[in-house]
């Protein structure tokens, strides 16, 4: 089963993301920090990362930083799935794979969820 590992620091966005892709197949790990989703990367090994960006302590864009700097990560398919709309400075191009700004359609989440694990493989 393809695994998929949701990161929020909203306990809410975490259970809707967590109900919606577990009812369309996927299992779903979830983290609520940078921190925790980089042990739960290493002792998961997902097929693909769901994150936002406007986390404490270590934001999504650091988080996408430290995945794509490591060798054994660096492959993982990352959706960026934030509330902010205005790009920020260290922004930079193949950080992530897809952006999509909150609220998204969940159909639409998924299909880019299937296109990515698609190209993937």
């Amino acid at each position: 089963m393809t695994k998929i590992l949701t990161v929020d620091d909203e306990p809410d966005a975490l259970t809707a993301l967590r109900l919606f892709l577990s009812i369309e197949g996927f299992d779903v790990l979830s983290a609520s920090s940078g921190h925790e989703a980089l042990s739960s990367v290493q002792l998961q090994s997902p097929d693909l990362v769901i994150t936002d960006l406007a986390m404490p302590d270590m934001n999504g864009l650091e988080l996408c930083a430290r995945l794509r700097a490591q060798p054994a990560t660096r492959s993982i398919p990352i959706i960026v799935y934030t509330g902010l709309t205005q790009p920020d400075r260290r922004d930079v191009p193949g950080l992530y794979d897809r952006r999509l700004t909150k609220p998204t359609d969940l159909d639409e989440l998924v299909d880019e969820v299937r296109a990515l694990l698609v190209s993937r493989n």
